[in-house]
């Protein structure tokens, strides 16, 4: 089949190189054809009478034969075209009137969309109105679909002409707990964009469609000189490409308070030991309020306060505990919830040790006149009794480093350690990568050459 002509028959059938067994509707009439001229006619006198009373009725049985051929061609002709699987929906587009428009859907996924003010969210608003665009569009419109988080995420990229499949992955779509990327987001949109063009050159005209509670923190995003230069062209390119529409689903008056900032202010936690968690709450509202805050660990309470806020300000909020064992803790502050009671609860995970284990590679041993390169190190480190020390130490010499699982103590120091392996080096690199910390005390044995080649990248001069 002429591969113009496939192209053209793709829009109406699924199958359109099976058209081609239409050619066999031809059967019937070349079969009558070939049945008349294989008798031949003979006079025969006792069918005279009965020829008379055929003339009588030639007209009716000339017409029932041509309905039962064509019949009979008929029913070919259908099953030829039921095997080529006629597109319905698709011949009704190509027949139907009216430009066809791509309309690329942009949901605010920012974590303010979850604000309450009645009995749905402004996310779940978002969804409700994106279902009414679809439904409410004309038929051969394409839809896409890109959630604006951070970052992005494409959920719908190639145009969807099925109302029903697109309206299932909106009602599916979920709020993620974080920020919006707006110039990411427009980033995306443009590549949806050009990919429609080339895949569906039949949709004419194209639309974007923000759903957005027009959050502060995602439209006005902080941007260096080159990423405005960057973020205006693009936003140029995009309006004289798509007609850009931005539903505005924010609330004029809304009030809320956050938890902004949980953290621990010593740089670990041991068993038996007080520690502080620190925090911060902010008031993004218009009105002073007062708030009720608990701390809780492990999913018990542990004590409340009240903060007073003023309009835009902020409160330092903290908490003195003490861990009787060791384990992993969770420490968890939460406001008395409001309308949007995403950011009234904070969580931070506490990692609580016996001890911190540290481990003392010694490049240079005891000696008669001298202490080793790790002896005041191990004295500073653990003055008390091994059961009441805050750190418990071991030392090694240099020699046994590659020899002793590293990932068993929280730091590893190094005492005037004379040279590395490539070995040992990508040993410690390995340690460091996955959270362990390592101290350099550098001596007179130290061979510079060594531990520039080893430790510190030749090209780029970045430790490994």
């Amino acid at each position: 089949m002429n591969r113009f002509v496939e192209a053209y028959l793709l829009g109406w059938f699924n199958n359109p190189a099976l058209l081609g067994w239409l050619a066999a509707a031809a059967a019937p009439l070349v079969i009558h054809l070939l049945s008349r001229s294989r008798y031949q006619e003979a006079p025969w006198a006792a069918m005279q009478f009965l020829l008379a009373a055929i003339r009588k009725n030639a007209r009716r049985l000339l017409i029932e034969q041509w309905l039962l051929l064509a019949l009979r061609t008929l029913a070919l002709i259908l099953i030829v075209l039921a095997a080529a699987e006629p597109a319905w929906e698709q011949a009704a587009l190509h027949l139907g009137s009216g430009a066809r428009v791509h309309k690329l859907l942009v949901l605010d996924g920012s974590y303010s969309m979850a604000y309450r003010p009645a009995d749905m969210s402004l996310f779940d608003r978002a969804r409700e109105l994106a279902g009414r665009i679809v439904q409410e569009s004309s038929l051969g419109d394409g839809f896409t679909l890109v959630l604006m988080a951070d970052p992005p995420r494409v959920v719908v990229g190639t145009p969807a002409f099925e109302p029903n499949d697109f309206l299932e992955e909106i009602a599916h779509l979920k709020l993620p707990h974080g920020g919006a990327d707006l110039p990411a987001t427009l980033a995306q949109i443009e590549e949806v964009l050009a990919r429609a063009r080339r895949e569906h050159p039949g949709l004419k005209r194209a639309e974007v469609i923000f759903l957005t509670d027009l959050g502060r923190t995602c439209w006005l995003p902080e941007l260096s000189s080159a990423e405005a230069q960057q973020f205006r062209e693009r936003s140029r390119r995009l309006g004289e490409e798509a007609s850009l529409v931005v539903v505005d689903l924010g609330q004029d008056q809304a009030e809320n308070v956050a938890i902004t900032e949980l953290r621990l202010e010593q740089p670990y936690a041991t068993a038996r030991r007080q520690i502080t968690v620190l925090g911060e709450v902010r008031h993004f509202g218009r009105q002073a309020q007062h708030r009720r805050l608990e701390w809780l660990v492990d999913g018990r309470r542990v004590g409340a306060e009240t903060l007073q806020l003023e309009p835009g300000g902020r409160a330092a909020i903290s908490l003195s505990h003490r861990f009787e064992t060791a384990g992993n803790r969770v420490v968890e502050a939460r406001l008395a919830s409001d309308l949007l009671d995403l950011d009234d609860r904070r969580w931070l995970s506490v990692p609580v040790k016996d001890q911190l284990q540290v481990l003392l590679v010694s490049g240079r041993p005891a000696s008669a006149r001298q202490p080793g390169a790790a002896d005041f190190l191990e004295v500073a480190l653990a003055p008390l009794s091994e059961q009441g020390a805050l750190v418990r130490t071991r030392q090694i010499t240099e020699r046994s480093l590659s020899e002793v699982p590293l990932r068993e103590f929280d730091c590893v120091v190094l005492a005037d350690v004379a040279q590395f392996t490539s070995g040992e080096a990508r040993l410690l690199a390995s340690y460091v990568h996955s959270g362990g910390g390592l101290i350099l005390f550098l001596g007179p044995q130290v061979q510079i050459e060594n531990y520039n080649r080893h430790l510190v990248a030749s090209e780029e001069g970045r430790p490994r």
